[in-house]
């Protein structure tokens, strides 16, 4: 026969290796239960990098868009600058041949002037000529 104590002994040891498994299950979903915690942690922190990655990118291609249409509307600026001076020199260079024209015209009609007024004067010249 077994004693008593031994017995005894026996029966929690007995119970002790029953009870271990589901034990060890429990420390293994607690273990199972802080990795997914732990994964949920990261997935959201990555979630929210990838949030605020996206959110930059928004901003700069706003900021792009925007520099592309201030660029677009000074090229058009410059382009009605370039056509405003185009017509200016333009307009000048009809001013400086019209101005051309009238200064020939008027040398020439200063020297038919000057030619007449010599013409007279040769005719004077030989008219007192004659009466003298």
């Amino acid at each position: 026969d077994i004693p008593m104590a031994q017995t005894e002994k026996l029966q929690k040891a007995l119970k002790a290796a029953a009870t271990a498994p589901r034990d060890a299950v429990s420390l293994v979903t607690i273990s199972s239960q802080r990795k997914e915690g732990k994964n949920v942690r990261d997935l959201v922190q990555k979630k929210r990098e990838m949030f605020l990655v996206q959110m930059a990118l928004d901003v700069k291609k706003a900021e792009i868009l925007k520099l592309d249409e201030k660029a677009r509307r000074k090229e058009d600026a410059l382009k009605r600058s370039q056509q405003m001076i185009d017509e200016d020199f333009t307009r000048f260079n009809n001013f400086l041949e019209a101005n051309d024209d009238k200064a020939h015209k008027a040398m020439r009609i200063a020297e038919e002037k000057t030619r007449a007024r010599q013409d007279k004067q040769k005719m004077i010249a030989y008219i007192k000529t004659k009466i003298n």
